[in-house]
């Protein structure tokens, strides 16, 4: 399953740029407008899965060692690139999302080190260089997603349900956001395009019979509220349901918080 999100001024344009991207079959998940009333945001799904369909095949070349196997190369291997043009791009593409100046100038400066004249492959590794993060690991312990309002969590909870799926392993899925009418609405429609099993629970306790329940080789992925950190109830309800869970609780915030 292939997942992403769309930006545009109006919801004419967004539904443009979800069939051009992703197709026909594309399903709409969730749509938004901006507090500010300055564009929608559309966030679809497609039952395909493209590997590595964010860089050429010189990039992907370069990443998995089957080229020379360098990730950095010297300046001289790539003398004949356009390295202004690249950074130009890379920079113009990093000011649109709105990365500070300061990050974006280093991630520039790495991409022009990569020696690829693609400018998605070239990003593609400066980032992955320059940021590292663990895996989340092969084993089969629960992890419950934490965070503020809108950071991600329920995609977050699908993308790692699809690599279950992708990867052939029982996967269960959990929500127990209550905070909201339909809250979980969105998680269960992207469960759906997928064939993964999903749960709504009500508080802890149920929490923890739901879990009882749960085959015993299924990954559970359970997705929480966003709660205001500074309000010691919502602290303390959060802190219940991780205790029901036993579940290792992984932080969602996005990019630029």
């Amino acid at each position: 399953m292939r997942m992403k999100t769309f930006q545009a001024a109006t919801m004419s344009e967004a539904m443009g740029l979800v069939r051009d991207t992703l197709g026909e079959d594309a399903i709409i998940i969730s749509t938004a407008t901006h507090r500010d009333g300055r564009g929608v945001e559309i966030t679809a799904a497609v039952e395909q899965h493209v590997e590595d369909d964010f860089a050429t095949d010189e990039a992907r070349a370069l990443r998995y060692g089957e080229g020379d196997g360098r990730l950095f190369v010297p300046q001289e291997d790539f003398a004949d690139l356009d390295p202004a043009q690249l950074g130009a791009l890379v920079g113009d593409s990093l000011s649109w999302h709105g990365v500070p100046a300061r990050i974006a100038e280093r991630l520039m400066q790495a991409a022009l080190q990569v020696g690829l004249d693609d400018a998605v492959g070239a990003l593609a590794e400066a980032l992955d260089e320059s940021y590292r993060f663990p895996g989340l690991g092969p084993d089969n312990r629960p992890l419950i997603l934490i965070g503020p309002p809108g950071s991600g969590k329920s995609v977050a909870a699908a993308k790692i349900a699809a690599r279950c799926v992708m990867d052939r392993r029982p996967v269960q899925v959990i929500s127990t956001d209550r905070s909201r009418a339909a809250a979980g609405e969105q998680l269960a429609a992207l469960c759906r395009v997928m064939n993964a099993p999903f749960t709504e629970t009500a508080d802890a306790r149920d929490l923890a019979a739901t879990i009882d329940q749960t085959a015993p080789d299924a990954r559970l992925v359970i997705d929480t509220a966003g709660i205001n950190l500074h309000a010691a109830g919502e602290r303390r309800g959060l802190l219940q349901l991780i205790e029901a869970s036993g579940a290792e609780p992984v932080m969602v915030l996005a990019a630029g918080t």
